[in-house]
């Protein structure tokens, strides 16, 4: 405004009853940019509630000056679609041919630069969204960012980073044109900084699917990403390509890291906080993992930290989790610090009672590398599977 005081939010959808809903909307072809309040929530286009069948496409966001927050927790989000009314869940929404990040429009010029010394938060599209009629995302673009957190909380766990997360319904992602999170080639497009000096735990989740909705995910890239940990506590960093938790989603045909560039998806830093780098990660849940690539990650940060091409975690009984047909290439640790490098991890959380069933089948694991000294252990494992428990 004339005082220059940047807007909480750009465009704010809201219907008026779940009788009286916004039908049909359409935002598109527009330059949205500088939304931004420290200490709060800011958006550049929020669907509130009461909105169906919404068409979110080819607009573009991006910060025209870096931002810096200070005092409270800061969340900052390009598209975030939440209905707000758990009877009334929303459905129906096309989200398309996005552009998010940089200083100018095709998310060009110098990076999208926010931070805070406290602890901030950012999502590119953030939707928790109804089942039917199904939600598609499609080709949106999310680059050029150069993002800075502290970590203020011992002993808890936050995300950090999300720039493509959904919850609730059914979504097509990437299924006619892929998502891209970073770039195919090159490194550093997206830059996360993470300052932890305490015992808690930092988490970015570059594509996150949750929920209970069918969600295929598919032709979809997340490469030029790196973690950089400069904080000296004793919690942890983990930085995830895909992360599901959902029981009815396929991974399939997706791209981690690059085919090209060597070290695309990358954690460097000291030692300490603990670093744990996952290509993608299917967390207690039913999940069918195919035909994906996982290629060129590094994991530089020591500690005996870890790098796993991909990861099926599981504490629940009768639950099935198939890994097929995937190309893991090209991981590995260049420091002098032991980090254990694996293709294939299957493990059960500790419980004795639970049956569970894992399928490995046809992947092709190769090209892992060991850079640690010979005074620091570093395990190197093709597929491994443990059952914890007796």
């Amino acid at each position: 405004d004339a005082s220059g005081n940047l807007p909480r939010n750009c465009i704010v959808a809201e219907g008026l009853s779940s009788s009286v809903m916004n039908d049909n909307l359409v935002i598109s072809n527009n330059e949205i940019s500088n939304f931004w309040m420290s200490g709060q929530w800011s958006n550049g286009i929020f669907s509130y509630r009461y909105n169906q069948a919404m068409q979110i496409t080819g607009n573009h966001f991006f910060q025209t000056a870096a931002r810096t927050a200070s005092g409270a927790d800061t969340y900052n989000v390009a598209i975030l679609v939440d209905d707000g009314v758990a009877s009334t869940v929303s459905a129906g929404f096309v989200i398309s041919n996005n552009v998010i990040g940089g200083s100018a429009a095709n998310a060009g010029g110098s990076a999208y630069t926010i931070s805070h010394t406290g602890f901030l938060g950012f999502e590119g599209i953030g939707a928790p969204l109804g089942n039917s009629p199904v939600n598609s995302i499609q080709g949106n673009t999310i680059k050029n960012i150069n993002f800075s957190t502290g970590m203020p909380y011992a002993g808890q766990g936050y995300w950090f980073f999300r720039p493509l997360s959904v919850f609730g319904g059914a979504f097509n992602i990437g299924t006619t044109t892929g998502n891209t999170i970073g770039a195919t080639t090159g490194t550093g497009s997206i830059v996360l900084n993470c300052n932890n000096s305490t015992s808690g735990g930092l988490y970015g989740q570059l594509i996150l699917i949750g929920g209970t909705g069918t969600c295929l995910v598919k032709n979809n890239t997340v490469g030029s990403v790196t973690f950089n940990q400069t904080g000296t506590g004793t919690g942890e960093l983990s930085g995830y390509g895909i992360l599901s938790f959902n029981d009815n989603a396929t991974l399939e045909s997706n791209t981690i890291g690059s085919l090209t560039t060597a070290a695309s998806m990358q954690m460097t830093g000291g030692s300490t906080p603990y670093g744990r780098l996952q290509g993608i990660l299917a967390d207690n849940c039913n999940t069918l993992i195919k035909t994906n690539t996982v290629q060129n990650l590094v994991n530089n940060t020591g500690n005996f930290g870890e790098l796993y091409g991909i990861a099926m975690w599981n504490a629940t009984n009768g639950k099935t989790q198939t890994c097929q047909d995937n190309i893991i290439k090209n991981l590995g640790t260049d420091t002098g610090f032991g980090v254990d490098v694996t293709g294939i991890l299957a493990v059960s959380n500790p419980n004795s009672t639970i049956t569970y069933t894992v399928n490995i089948t046809g992947n092709t694991i190769y090209d892992f590398t060991n850079g640690a000294s010979t005074s620091n252990e570093c395990d190197l494992n093709g597929v491994w599977v443990i059952r914890r428990g007796t």
